[in-house]
């Protein structure tokens, strides 16, 4: 009797601690499941508000919301269904689809492993102990099939039919204000557009000294034909007043495969920096030549990636290359190092002001993103820290219409100057623009320039950038202007400007994604390592 009685409390101690280890299991998995939920809704909130701090209207991010509504409202039925009769089908894809996509991610956050391995364990479970028969008749099943179908198919749709009404509806509208400190570019090199024969007149000097416009000229300081560029440029501007910009860019496109795997290494910053110091020297030589030593000049420094470069970042994000993007990314940052980078910087900086230099750096866009945390990480790629932001008087973003609408096969509208302006409007007066290109018919690829095809189009995204609060605009460029528009171009800009009516702004969602995907995986970088 004794025995039996043992027996019998054995089976019992056995099935609680089973039920106790099913419990367990069975909350972890609803514990993992509800993480990925609120991953999904940490990342769209921090894209959100970081959009609307930098001066991105809430509006803007309405598709991003409208996208991930459905998988907020499904997800939590579909672990309700999972809580109540462990109906396993789909937490398991669910699990598959965060494993997969937190697989590929990791590789940049890698703090992601973490959740990886939390979410592989769980569908393990999953497959052990849940039900993947569904319960009910066929004729029950077939109903409840369709309701969710229609559901799905509704929900869905309001991702792509917002992006359709906000690119077709205006969102926001530039007024008419103070036309702003405006410098015409003249390229002495190739760069994203060929280098065009374009001699200094005394009626181009006169014309923009009547406008109380800039000079900016940028040249490969690797390119002798360039400097002598300069030098014809600096002989007729003596007797004038025009102010006067020098864009020195290293020949990093020279350096870079078209292929390759990063956006840098410490070996090519260090050969850029190298670059740009003896070219400060050769300028001060060049001015002291041209008796030009009692005019103070600007000097930028070109910190762009090379056109390489950036179209095979941008061919991983048209593409929506997870993996890629993310090795490209990962690869990046461990290529690069930040103490170089600042000492290198610091080196530089001082070299200018030996010379007497008002100092500037030239930027792609998304260093703005980085910018917001105070973080460095992509900011890497084009030689710069948090910290070395601060030896610059100058902050020059390329915000290149053109230079965009190439990469993403199509023009992306007057959106893609209106979101950035909005955040360099917000900072501090030491960040300027650079927008356009304007009047060139092909870039060094042979493909036809579409943007800009007129002056108004022009006009009107230099008053957008304006009306939100951008200062200091830089316009590529004064020889397409001339070529495109005829040598009265530069006064009927500025007419334009004075005479012009409010600005529509439609939604391009190609570029208010390419901002949310970096500002997304900045929102990780204390667990990226």
């Amino acid at each position: 009797m004794e025995l039996i009685q043992s027996s019998r409390e054995s089976a019992r101690i056995r099935i609680e601690s089973d039920r106790r280890l099913d419990l367990l299991l069975h909350r972890f998995v609803l514990s993992v499941l509800l993480f990925d939920v609120l991953l999904i809704i940490y990342t769209v909130i921090s894209i959100s508000v970081r959009m609307t701090l930098a001066r991105n209207g809430f509006l803007e991010s309405l598709p991003l919301a409208l996208y991930v509504i459905p998988l907020i409202v499904i997800i939590p039925i579909l672990l309700r269904g999972y809580n109540e009769k462990r109906a396993a089908i789909f937490p398991f894809i669910i699990m598959l689809i965060s494993v997969l996509i937190l697989g590929v991610l990791s590789s940049l956050v890698r703090g992601f492993i973490i959740v990886l391995l939390a979410n592989a364990f769980c569908g393990a479970i999953v497959v052990i102990v849940g039900r993947f028969r569904i319960p009910g008749s066929k004729r029950e099943l077939g109903r409840k099939g369709v309701a969710w179908l229609i559901f799905l198919n509704v929900i869905g749709l309001l991702f792509p039919i917002s992006i359709v009404i906000m690119g077709q509806t205006p969102i926001a509208s530039a007024h008419p204000g103070a036309i702003p400190e405006i410098t015409l570019d003249v390229p002495l090199s190739d760069f994203e557009f060929p280098y065009t024969e374009f001699s200094p007149t005394t009626e181009i000097v006169k014309s923009v000294s009547n406008n109380s416009l800039g000079l900016s000229f940028r040249l490969n300081v690797a390119e002798s034909a360039a400097w002598l560029r300069l030098t014809d440029w600096f002989s007729v501007l003596n007797d004038s007043q025009i102010p006067c910009t020098i864009v020195l860019s290293p020949s990093r496109p020279h350096i870079v495969e078209a292929d390759s795997a990063n956006l840098g290494t410490t070996l090519l910053i260090q050969d850029v920096f190298d670059e740009l110091k003896n070219s400060t020297e050769v300028l001060h030589a060049v001015i002291d030549e041209c008796n030009r030593s009692q005019i103070s000049h600007r000097v930028l420094y070109d910190m762009t990636l090379s056109l390489n470069e950036w179209q095979y970042l941008m061919s991983q994000a048209r593409q929506i290359n997870i993996a890629g993007f993310s090795g490209l990314m990962r690869n990046t940052f461990d290529s690069i190092d930040d103490s170089v980078i600042l000492y290198e910087s610091e080196l530089l900086a001082e070299s200018a002001e030996s010379f007497g230099f008002t100092t500037g750096i030239l930027v792609d866009p998304f260093i703005l993103d980085d910018y917001q945390d105070l973080d460095t990480i992509f900011m890497k790629s084009n030689a710069l820290t948090v910290e070395s932001l601060s030896l610059w008087d100058t902050i020059q973003v390329r915000c290149s219409r053109s230079f965009f609408s190439h990469e993403m096969d199509g023009d992306v509208g007057e959106y893609l100057v209106h979101s950035y302006s909005s955040t360099i409007g917000g900072l501090e007066g030491t960040w300027e623009m650079r927008i356009a290109q304007a009047g060139n018919i092909t870039d060094v690829f042979g493909r036809l320039n579409l943007v800009y095809t007129t002056l108004a189009q022009l006009a009107g995204d230099i008053m957008i950038a304006s009306g939100n609060g951008v200062q200091n605009i830089t316009i590529e460029s004064l020889p397409g202007l001339v070529s495109g528009f005829g040598d009265g171009s530069i006064d009927e800009l500025i007419s334009l400007l004075e005479n012009h009516s409010d600005v529509p702004i439609t939604y391009t969602f190609r570029i208010y994604a390419f901002r949310a995907v970096l500002i997304a995986i900045d929102a990780f970088d204390p667990i990226m390592f």
